[in-house]
């Protein structure tokens, strides 16, 4: 049997026991949740702490990388719209990895540094004064080309560059192009005409608004710009009147296989090949607007056309795959297609422009005319219609009884004597350039320098020169040609100075020349005498 004092210790145990269950009970609704509360407010505080921390990091970054514009640009030289370059830790504390994207290299540049090719993309732009790039030594001299040891399918900076051809679409397209579907362009626009990237036979013509969807543009024809016409050429930063996407979905019965890839377009001309632009004014002025064409770096078909707009395709048309060589006068590589594994251009369907400059033989000389004197004769013609894009280096003159000639070095006329008083003559003139002679050119009647003619002399003085200071010791001697050449053609000068008999020489044509050498001290007196045949 419990002792009464014993009943009353278990009730307190009791009592004891629910009180402590009830203050557990208070405690977890209470205690957990602040010290909860408390533990994520200091977990919150690193956080913001450690966010505010990279913040200033990745700003001090960009104040270091922003601190050299130059050499950030110099930095970011290999970087590409898709192809990022790592740029180097920057000396701060904390851990920054800062990586830069191609998005416009032109922009970057300073003045003094900008390349001519970016410089003058504009057309009628002017070449600024502060812009880099000097003639390539041997690029005048067409025997050794040395220049094409210099050059390279990619844009280097001093580098010739020499791009390749991309892979364009054999798919043929018609010259009128396609209407979009009313709705899918600017209200501004009557009509939106569209046309897709691939091979142009026949003649465009382009009026009123017009989108060249993005890709690369063969053209074997004239594609002409006239009055009215409003076009946009690949997607980019100037909206046309449709887009890329538009125009593959909503051009009215447009080709199933639309080629349009990258951004921006690059048209290549070949064959007959060529682009024309009317310069209209006012409210018919034509607008065109050609998008850099931006193709996918690690695509080899389309690689080379980065960049680009307009493309020639070189080469010689007089066979496949030549070279477009006249010796001692011209040199124009081949093209080439792709970039990885190149191929020439013919096989894949490109022709070689025919409007590439290549050198001819003159046509023959106009107006050929003899001029009958004692035993003598004086011809005169006037130069071919063309020089076949080669400067004529000289005529030779040659008459139809003996073979005897007479020849100027680019004068259109010269004398021959010794013939024959009791014959009738003709007389032919052929022009010669650096690739060849021209075809006969004939008097149209004969002459005959019978004795009765009037005689040959010496031709009369030259007006009087003037002389002028070309520096301490040497004289610029100018003259103007006899009145009375003699009857001959005047075939050269010679300007003397008297005192020393130091000379000069001049061609018929140039009527002036320097003499050096002269002495400081003794007055200096020029004579300038003319020759013809007779002396």
């Amino acid at each position: 049997m419990l002792h009464p004092d014993e009943h009353t210790t278990e009730r307190d145990r009791g009592s004891t026991l629910i009180l402590a269950l009830v203050l557990m009970v208070i405690g977890g609704l209470i205690v957990i949740p602040t010290l909860t509360y408390a533990s994520t407010v200091i977990k919150a505080n690193r956080v913001g702490s450690e966010k505010n921390q990279s913040s200033e990091t990745a700003k001090a970054g960009l104040r270091v990388a922003l601190a050299d514009p130059a050499g950030l640009y110099e930095g970011c030289a290999g970087a590409g719209i898709t192809i990022g370059v790592t740029l180097p830790q920057p000396n701060i504390d904390k851990q920054v990895t800062t990586t830069c994207y191609l998005i416009d290299e032109a922009l970057e540049e300073e003045d003094a540094t900008v390349r001519y090719g970016v410089a003058t993309v504009e057309a009628n732009s002017v070449v600024p004064a502060g812009g880099s790039g000097a003639v390539y030594p041997s690029s005048g001299n067409p025997v050794t080309n040395a220049w094409l040891a210099d050059t390279t399918p990619e844009s280097e900076l001093d580098k010739i560059w020499l791009p390749n051809l991309p892979v364009h679409s054999f798919d043929q397209r018609g010259a009128a192009g396609y209407l979009m579907e009313a709705g899918y362009f600017d209200a501004a626009y009557s009509e939106c005409r569209v046309y897709f990237p691939g091979t142009y036979q026949d003649p465009v013509t382009i009026s009123g608004p017009t989108y060249f969807g993005s890709g690369v543009y063969y053209f074997e024809s004239e594609i002409t710009f006239t009055s009215g016409a409003n076009a946009v050429a690949g997607n980019g930063a100037v909206q046309g009147c449709t887009t890329d996407q538009d125009a593959a979905f909503y051009a009215i019965n447009g080709p199933t296989r639309h080629n349009l890839n990258g951004l921006g377009v690059v048209f290549i001309f070949g064959d007959d090949g060529r682009m024309v632009v009317q310069n209209d004014t006012g409210p018919d002025a034509v607008r065109l607007v050609m998008q850099e064409r931006l193709a996918n770096p690690e695509d080899p078909a389309q690689r080379s056309a980065s960049g680009t707009s307009i493309m020639t395709v070189n080469g010689d048309t007089a066979g496949v795959d030549e070279l477009l060589d006249v010796p001692g006068r011209i040199y124009v590589p081949r093209s080439l297609v792709g970039a990885e594994t190149p191929v020439p251009a013919s096989t894949q369907s490109y022709i070689a422009s025919t409007l590439t400059s290549k050198p001819t033989a003159p046509t023959a000389p106009q107006n050929v005319v003899a001029t009958p004197y004692k035993r003598a004769a004086t011809v005169t013609w006037q130069a071919p219609v063309s020089d076949g894009l080669s400067q004529i280096t000289g005529y030779l003159v040659t008459n139809d009884k003996d073979g005897a000639t007479c020849s100027t070095t680019g004068e259109l006329s010269c004398a021959m004597d010794g013939l024959n008083p009791g014959f009738n003559y003709k007389f032919t003139v052929v022009a010669t350039n650096a690739v060849g002679n021209s075809p006969d050119a004939e008097t149209p009647t004969s002459i005959l320098p019978a004795d009765t003619r009037p005689v040959m002399t010496v031709p009369a003085s030259p007006a009087p020169a003037s002389v002028t200071e070309f520096w301490l010791t040497a004289n610029e001697i100018t003259w103007t040609a006899p009145t009375n050449t003699g009857g001959a053609p005047i075939t050269g000068y010679t300007a003397y100075e008297v005192n020393s008999g130091k000379t000069c020489t001049a061609a018929p044509s140039k009527r002036k020349c320097i003499i050096s050498g002269l002495s400081l001290v003794t007055a200096r007196e020029f004579e300038v005498t003319a020759t013809n045949l007779e002396g």
